[in-house]
């Protein structure tokens, strides 16, 4: 079990190893106050042992136990503050290598002068025992915040983002480079002896199986291994461990730490690189039921497989790049040193710093864009345009700022894909233009259908002509009517319409003359009238249907009305065609009939076909932009339905 948050000291913070023999106790996540110190059984220290401290010191609560020694709470009444009082263990105060290896401890640490390296207060060895008092820290050790995130707290979560926890860890790495700068090598580099205070505090703790460099500076490393000539314990005495001897952590030691005994600077940054991939990832970077599980993980490590676990846990891949550098099997193939590890950690949060800025601007203009969508969609005509181009704005630079941002690309596809209450006028003026293309593209055809009845002129000079003004005067409106049709596809006139259907109705009802209102007829003018209704216009197409009626039913009222002959005898159920512009010869009657009803027949499926392979088009269009749009969007951010768009 963790040690208890806000109430752990800096020492004996877990298993390091068999070796070491240092275990955790099982503390409740509860602190004694500061002003509440209850006497104990095992006075520390001890009277006998230690007379002339007894009175110094006010034991409090036990806050943690190895096999070397135990951890209290006392009180400093010399100057009224708390401290943490490690002592030896009373049954082991005569194992003279035990009482080495805490002095040794005790100076290391008390020699190592950083902010996150707990200061050593008090050192006292004598011939019944040895203590050392140190800064009392509050606060939760990485291995608790990891487990306790792991475990789903919510709290945790909150409080330890990844980019505190991987500052945090640059400042451990800072911390264990100024040991090795001092000629230390902590060699239990591990989440357990790694302490995150209240205030944002970080501790290197519990530096017991520290490792001095020979040759080190006499200021530092060569100082520790000179006892205090008021200690019992031999000057010459050296207490480095002996060459060879595992000292560390399972999961954490590199390997020539574990297989050979041999640690140094690359060793540390291993053990750092396995730190950061834990908090990473949640776990640790070698993990087994058994023993020999982990120390063959340590052993044979995968790189393969420990990218693919940072990948599936979404890790940036600079990060990947840096912990599989740092934890790399070979020492030469790390980081140098500390500082190293550290500035590539650095150089991402830099990187990260900046990105979680844009992303902050990019959530406040995604909500502004949200919310300026929902006043377009209320509003009316005109104010909706202006909060509908507010929206549109804001999602924009949201976009810039975060292209993921889910909120912004929702609103984007809100905005092209629901149908507003009233269209703007911008829109409406873009439909009009897209439906003015699509009738410039049907004009375009029906000119060329108009040039092509041209050829029906030979046919009605070859049947024979009765009335030369009235058939010039039909062929001259047929012809202006296709002559403006063919300059209506360089020029704009709204009009246009309205006359070509006039023309060209006054040439059809002229027409009437040679086949009666009923007769071949009809059919040309069905065929005219859907060429003119692609028109934007419902006035105007309403007016061309209209003329195109008036084209046959005039000529029939006028000949029930006596004004003109008709154009049908009727006698004992048969009637008789009696023409009166055109001759009616056998041959070239049955020839121009023939070709009149092919033509109604064939010209309006090619001319709706025309337009309805662009009105597809459009329709593709539209469709491939709001399937586009929706791929910008992840699967769990769509609705569930969308609205078709649609126009009044």
């Amino acid at each position: 079990m963790p040690l208890p948050a806000h109430a752990v000291t800096a020492t004996d913070q877990g298993p390091r190893s068999d070796v070491s023999g240092i275990r955790r106790t099982d503390l409740p996540y509860t602190t004694m106050p500061a002003t509440a110190y209850a006497p104990v059984d095992l006075v520390p220290p001890p009277s006998d042992a230690f007379p002339d401290e007894a009175s110094r010191y006010e034991a409090g609560e036990l806050l943690g136990e190895g096999g070397m020694g135990e951890v209290r709470l006392c009180k400093d009444k010399r100057i009224g503050r708390e401290v943490a009082f490690k002592a030896i263990r009373p049954s082991r105060i005569g194992e003279r290598d035990l009482r080495r290896r805490f002095v040794r401890e005790a100076r290391v640490q008390g020699q190592l002068e950083h902010p996150s390296i707990v200061p050593v207060y008090d050192l006292v060895v004598r011939p019944a025992g040895a203590f050392f008092t140190m800064k009392r820290v509050r606060g939760a050790t990485l291995e608790d915040v990891i487990a306790r995130m792991r475990a789903g707290d919510a709290d945790y979560r909150a409080r330890f983002s990844r980019r505190k926890l991987l500052t945090a860890f640059c400042n451990v790495c800072l911390t264990v480079d100024y040991a090795h700068s001092r000629g230390v090598f902590h060699r239990d580099l591990k989440p357990a002896n790694v302490m995150l205070g209240d205030f944002g505090e970080v501790y290197v703790l519990d530096w017991g199986v520290a490792k001095i460099v020979d040759g080190a500076s006499p200021a530092s490393a060569r100082e520790v291994d000179r006892l205090d000539e008021t200690s019992d314990l031999p000057p010459s005495s050296r207490s480095d461990t002996a060459a060879g001897t595992i000292m560390g952590t399972l999961g954490y030691m590199a390997p020539e730490q574990l297989l050979e005994g041999k640690a140094d600077a690359r060793s540390d940054v291993y053990a750092l690189g396995a730190i950061l991939f834990e908090i990473l990832l949640g776990a640790p970077l070698h993990a087994g039921s058994t023993t020999l599980d982990i120390v063959d993980s340590t052993s044979r490590p995968d790189t393969a497989a420990l990218s693919r676990r940072m990948r599936d846990a979404d890790v940036p891949p600079e990060l990947e790049s840096t912990c599989a550098k740092a934890t790399a099997r070979e020492p030469p193939a790390r980081y140098a040193s500390a500082r190293e590890l550290h500035d590539a950690v650095e150089r991402f949060l830099d990187g990260d710093r900046d990105i979680e800025q844009r992303r902050a601007m990019a959530a406040e203009h995604a909500e502004e864009a949200g919310r300026a969508a929902d006043r377009a969609q209320m509003a009316g005509p005109t104010a909706g345009d202006a909060e509908r181009l507010q929206a549109f704005r804001a999602v924009g630079r949201a976009l810039a700022l975060d292209a993921s941002n889910e909120l912004a690309l929702r609103t984007v596809l809100r905005l092209r894909l629901e149908r507003p209450l009233e269209l703007p006028g911008e829109v409406k003026n873009q439909l009009k233009q897209a439906r003015l293309g699509v009738a410039r593209q049907a004009g375009r055809l029906g000119a060329t259908l108009y040039a092509l009845g041209l050829l029906f002129v030979p046919l009605f000079l070859w049947m024979g002509v009765r009335d030369w003004p009235l058939f010039t005067l039909a062929i001259s409106s047929f012809v202006a009517g296709g002559v403006l049709a063919m300059v209506k596809r360089a020029r704009t006139w709204p009009n246009h319409l309205v006359v070509v259907a006039a023309l060209t109705s006054i040439a059809f009802a002229i027409l009437t003359r040679a086949f009666g209102p009923w007769m071949v007829v009809p059919a040309i003018v069905a065929t005219n009238t859907a060429a003119l209704a692609v028109d934007v216009s419902r006035v105007r197409r309403w007016m061309a249907l209209a003329m195109g009626c008036m084209a046959v039913l005039v000529p029939q009222g006028l000949e029930w009305a006596g004004i003109i002959e008709p154009s049908y005898v009727f006698t004992n159920g048969t009637f008789a065609l009696v023409p009166h512009l055109l001759d009616l010869p056998r041959v070239p009657t049955v020839v121009t009939l023939a070709v009149t009803m092919l033509v109604a027949i064939v010209v309006p499926s090619v001319f709706l076909g025309h337009v309805r392979r662009a009105v597809d088009l459009v329709q593709r269009r539209l469709v491939l932009q709001g399937w586009q749009l929706r791929q910008l969007v992840p699967d769990e951010a769509q609705p569930s339905t969308h609205a078709p768009p649609t126009a009044r």
